[in-house]
């Protein structure tokens, strides 16, 4: 699924996000994953089964390895660089002096956006998880790295429930179904 939105900002995409994730429940109405309310569902439980990209990447103040690996204890060396390679992002990063090594800094400093979203995008590839939000992931990418992100997108997301939300209509074109939203209500499917 994709949202998409008739104007620049205000008309209820990120907020859906939000209400995905739980981070606040709905004032009016009910919103159902898989057929079954979701204020039904334990928050816990919900989080640890969502991965989100989002336009603001959280990366930390650690190396890149570790960033990709947040919050997944086990993760290998091989499983890293499987998921910055789906990610489009393992070129960058081998061609740091640290490599894998390398650390961020405050708020990532040292890299561009569209870095730090495909780094984000490598985190979430890391856990694979049932539902998969996308926020304005490609929103710092340029045409080129959009489309590598979104070819990883359409091959992740079999399995899975994937919202995509997005002004780009080069990322519409590639979604199953698209919602326009305005004013926060859905005026078309």
């Amino acid at each position: 699924m994709c949202i998409a939105a008739d104007r620049a900002s205000g008309s209820g995409k990120s907020t859906v996000a939000a209400l995905l994730q739980r981070l606040y429940e709905p004032t009016a109405g009910q919103i159902h994953l898989d057929g079954r309310p979701l204020h039904d569902l334990d928050v816990h439980h919900l989080r640890d089964h969502t991965a989100v990209v989002s336009q603001h990447p959280a990366l930390f103040d650690m190396t890149i390895a570790e960033n990709i690996a947040y919050g997944r204890d086990d993760a290998s060396m091989t499983d890293i660089r499987s998921a910055a390679s789906a990610a489009h992002i393992d070129d960058f990063i081998e061609a740091l002096p640290l490599g894998y090594d390398t650390k961020l800094g405050d708020n990532a400093a040292l890299i561009s956006g569209g870095q730090a979203q495909r780094l984000q995008m490598a985190r979430a590839l890391m856990r694979p998880r049932e539902l998969l939000i996308l926020d304005e992931c490609t929103s710092a990418l340029d045409p080129a790295n959009q489309q590598l992100v979104m070819d990883t997108v359409m091959r992740v997301k079999e399995g899975r429930t994937t919202v995509v939300i997005t002004h780009k209509l080069a990322v519409m074109e590639q979604c199953d179904r698209l919602l326009v939203m305005a004013d926060g209500h859905v005026v078309e499917t």
